[in-house]
C-alpha cells in the first residue's frame, strides 16, 4: 500500500479538500466522491488530552456538540462516553459534586453544572430592589412559579405580599391582630398558607392564608405562655400541632383546630428562674428538644401524633438533659444516626450527641477562629445508601463565624478520635455570618455589614459577588450588639438555579440570570396550559357538570311526584258538611270506581289483543 493511500484510509486525520469547481453539487456541497488529501499528515487537535477536549466540547450547544460527534470516531468517543465526562467533571472541579444535578448521566451533569457556572459568572440578568414597607426584615418565603413572595417583620408584627420580579407591593397588609394595626411581636414563622406569631404577652395566633395570600383567616389561641414567646416550631407533615417555647421555660404542644394547649413540658429551672428557651428542633414522632440560654438542651421522648390524640396518656414526662458552658444558638437532629448537633453561643465548635446514650460521639472543630454564628443543616434522603454509581451522599452542615469564615462539615461522619475537620473552608467575609443558603450549585453567604457572595462549594472559589459592604455598614455592624438589630445584616436568603431574593435590613433584593430575561427586561413568562380532557382542572369542571345535571332530572322527578300524589289527596278529599257515615260511603264509592276503572282498563287491553290475533290468523288463511 502506497504512503498516500494509507493517509487516506486514516479517518482520524483532517483531510483538505480537493477542488469542486465544475463538479455536479447539491445544495452546496460536492456530490462525487473525491479523496481527500491530509493537511502536513498530522492532526494536532487530537494530541490534546482527553480531559481538555471534553472541557471544550461542554462549552458548545447540544446541536453543535452532535455535529462534533460526526468529525472522526476519537471525538464521537469522547462526546457519547460517560466515563470520559466524569474524569473532566473531577479533573475540573477538584472533586465528584456532593449532589447531582442531572442523574442520568455525567455528561449532562458536566454541562449543567458548567452552563449554571457561566451564568452566575457573567451576572447578565436584572437586579431589582425595593422596600416593603415592614421595617427589618425578620422571614421571608418565596413562591418563584407563581412570583409571589411574603415579608415579615417581628418589630411591626405584620407581613407584606410582593411580586419578586416587578417590585410591586400589595396594599393589604397581613396584620398579627384581629384589629389589623401595627404590634410589635417576639417570634414569627412564615409558610406558604399560613403565619405563626408569638407575642410578647405569651399569647399564640396563626393567620391561614390561601394559594396566593390574598384572603386569610386569623385564630387566636385561647392559652398561652407566662412570659413572651420567644421561639416557634412547626411540621409541613404534621400540620395540626405546632410547637412553642417561651421566657418562661416552658415548651407547650398546640392544636391547631382547638387552639388549646395539649401539653406543657417543663424544664428544672421553669419555677423563678431567668431560663429562656432559645431555640427548638421537633421529630413528630420521636422527639422534642429544647435549647436554653444556660446552655442546656432538654429532650422528651415523645411521639406528638399520639400525644395530640390522648393527651392523658402522658401525664408525667421527665427530659433527658445535655449540659453546655454557654447558651444554645441552633439545634439540629439527624434522623438517619439519630444524633443531635448542637452550637454554641460563645464557641468556635460544633458538638454531635447519640440521642441513645446521650454521649458526645463527635466535635467538629479546627475550622473556626471565631464564634459560630450561624448553622444549617442539608439533609439527604437516603443518605445512608450509596447511588447507582457507588456515591455516598452527604449530609452537608454548614457553619459561619464572627469572622465571617464558613465551613462545610459531614454531619454523619465522626472523624479520627471524635475529631471532625471540616472538608471546605471559605474565607470572603469581613464581618460576622448571618445568613446561609446551599444547594446543589452554590452556596451564598450573607453577613452583618449586608456583603453577599456566592461561592463554589467543589472549588471553594468565588463565583460572584451580588453585593459589596460599605465602610457605612462596617462601622455600623462592629457597633452592632446582640441587643441591637443591624439595618444592614442579612438575614433571609432564598435561591433557586437561576434566582436568588434576600433582604438586607428592611430592603428586598433581586436576582434573575434566567436566559433571555436580560434582553426583554421582564420576567420569563410560562406558557399557559390549555384545559384538555387529560388535565384535573377539566376533569372537576366536567364531574360538577355532570352532578348538576343528575340533580336538575331528580329535582323534576320528585316535582312530577308530588303533583300526582297532591292531585290523589284532592280526590280523596270529602265534601264538606257530611257526616262520618256518609264520609265513609264516599270513601267506598271512590275505591270502587278505581277498581271499576282498573278492571275495565284490564278488560279493553284484553279485547284489543284478540282482535289483533284474529287479524294476523286472517291474513295468514288468505
Amino acid at each position: 500500500m502506497s504512503r498516500d493511500n494509507s493517509r487516506r484510509n486514516d479517518k482520524n486525520l483532517p483531510f483538505k479538500k480537493k477542488s469542486t469547481k465544475g463538479k455536479r453539487t447539491k445544495g452546496g456541497i460536492a456530490i462525487d466522491n473525491a479523496f481527500e488529501i491530509p493537511i502536513n499528515g498530522r492532526c494536532y487537535i487530537n494530541e490534546i488530552p482527553t480531559e481538555i477536549l471534553t472541557h471544550i466540547f461542554s462549552q458548545l450547544e447540544p446541536t453543535e456538540l452532535n455535529a462534533a460527534a460526526q468529525i472522526c470516531k476519537h471525538w464521537r468517543w469522547i462526546i457519547t462516553d460517560d466515563s470520559c465526562w466524569k474524569s473532566a467533571l473531577i479533573q475540573f472541579f477538584g472533586s465528584v459534586p456532593f449532589r447531582r444535578l442531572a442523574s442520568d448521566s455525567w455528561k449532562n451533569e458536566y454541562m449543567t453544572r458548567t452552563k449554571l457556572l457561566r451564568i452566575w459568572e457573567r451576572g447578565r440578568g436584572l437586579t431589582l430592589s425595593f422596600d416593603p414597607r415592614v421595617g427589618i426584615i425578620h422571614n421571608l418565603y418565596v413562591d418563584f412559579v407563581n412570583s409571589w413572595m411574603l415579608a415579615g417583620s417581628l418589630d411591626k408584627g405584620m407581613v407584606s405580599r410582593c411580586d419578586p420580579s416587578t417590585g410591586r407591593i400589595s396594599k393589604d397588609f397581613i396584620f398579627s391582630t384581629r384589629e389589623n394595626v401595627s404590634h410589635s411581636i417576639s417570634a414569627m414563622l412564615v409558610d406558604r398558607h399560613r403565619i405563626l406569631w408569638g407575642y410578647k404577652s405569651g399569647a399564640i395566633g396563626l393567620t391561614i392564608l390561601n394559594k396566593q395570600g390574598s384572603n386569610r383567616f386569623f385564630k387566636q389561641f385561647l392559652d398561652f405562655h407566662a412570659g413572651p414567646v420567644s421561639v416557634l416550631a412547626w411540621s409541613n407533615q404534621f400540620t395540626n400541632t405546632i410547637v412553642s417555647g417561651g421566657e418562661d421555660g416552658l415548651v407547650i404542644l398546640w392544636d391547631v383546630n382547638s387552639g388549646r394547649c395539649i401539653k406543657s413540658l417543663r424544664t428544672d429551672e421553669t419555677l423563678g428562674n431567668d431560663t429562656i428557651i432559645t431555640t427548638l428542633a421537633w421529630s413528630v414522632k420521636k422527639y422534642i428538644i429544647a435549647g436554653t440560654t444556660d446552655g442546656t438542651v432538654y429532650i422528651w421522648s415523645i411521639d406528638s401524633t399520639l400525644i395530640s390524640s390522648s393527651p392523658d396518656n402522658y401525664e408525667d414526662i421527665s427530659p433527658t438533659k445535655i449540659t453546655g458552658t454557654s447558651g444554645v444558638t441552633s439545634l439540629h437532629y439527624v434522623e438517619s444516626s439519630n444524633a443531635l448537633i448542637i452550637a454554641y453561643e460563645k464557641s468556635s465548635e460544633l458538638k454531635k450527641f447519640d440521642l441513645e446514650t446521650m454521649e458526645c460521639i463527635c466535635v467538629f472543630t479546627n475550622g473556626h477562629s471565631g464564634n459560630v454564628t450561624r448553622t444549617i443543616i442539608d439533609i439527604q434522603e437516603n443518605s445512608e445508601t450509596s447511588n447507582e454509581n457507588g456515591i455516598k451522599p452527604l449530609n452537608i452542615l454548614a457553619s459561619g463565624d464572627t469572622l465571617g469564615v464558613v465551613c462545610l462539615w459531614d454531619a454523619n461522619g465522626c472523624g479520627i478520635d471524635k475529631i471532625q475537620k471540616p472538608f471546605r473552608t471559605i474565607e470572603g467575609h469581613l464581618s460576622s455570618v448571618t445568613a446561609i443558603h446551599i444547594d446543589t450549585f452554590k452556596m451564598i453567604v450573607g453577613s452583618l455589614d449586608g456583603a453577599v457572595t456566592v461561592f463554589d462549594p467543589l472549588t471553594s472559589k468565588v463565583i460572584c459577588i451580588l453585593c459589596h459592604s460599605s465602610q457605612r455598614s462596617r462601622r455600623t455592624a462592629n457597633r452592632a450588639t446582640q441587643t441591637q438589630e443591624n439595618t444592614s445584616a442579612v438575614n433571609c436568603i432564598y435561591s433557586k438555579d437561576y434566582r436568588t431574593v434576600l433582604n438586607i435590613g428592611g430592603q428586598i433584593k433581586t436576582w434573575d440570570f434566567t436566559p433571555g430575561s436580560a434582553i426583554t427586561g421582564n420576567k420569563v413568562k410560562q406558557p399557559k396550559k390549555k384545559n384538555t380532557s387529560s388535565t384535573p382542572k377539566y376533569m372537576k369542571r366536567l364531574e360538577i357538570q355532570n352532578d348538576v345535571r343528575e340533580s336538575t332530572q331528580m329535582f323534576e322527578i320528585e316535582e312530577r311526584e308530588r303533583e300526582e300524589h297532591l292531585a290523589k289527596m284532592q280526590k280523596y278529599t270529602p265534601i264538606p258538611g257530611l257526616t262520618n257515615d256518609e264520609m265513609l260511603a264516599y270513601a267506598l264509592m271512590v275505591s270502587k270506581e278505581e277498581h271499576q276503572t282498573e278492571d275495565d282498563q284490564i278488560a279493553e287491553a284484553i279485547k284489543r289483543s284478540l282482535e289483533i290475533q284474529e287479524n294476523l290468523n286472517d291474513k295468514n288463511n288468505l
